[in-house]
């Protein structure tokens, strides 16, 4: 799984989800609760094959994204 961005905001969340929706990525939005803050996770995943998660990772990147990629657990 790839982690986009976080966000206090769910607007901010919700921007960034669109603006990957224009280039082609699928993502979704996660929000949780830490220590009482709220947080809006944006994630594009799971995404099963490590080259392609890479690969998905270098483009983001080149898209001006800063992404985390991150292991889901099974």
């Amino acid at each position: 799984m790839l982690q986009v961005g976080s966000y206090g905001a769910a607007a901010d969340a919700d921007r960034t989800q669109a603006s990957l929706a224009l280039l082609g990525f699928e993502s979704h939005v996660q929000r949780t609760t830490l220590e009482g803050k709220v947080f809006n996770r944006v994630r594009i995943g799971p995404i099963s094959d490590l080259d392609a998660a890479n690969r998905t990772q270098r483009q983001l990147r080149a898209a001006g994204y800063d992404p985390l990629l991150m292991q889901v657990p099974k």
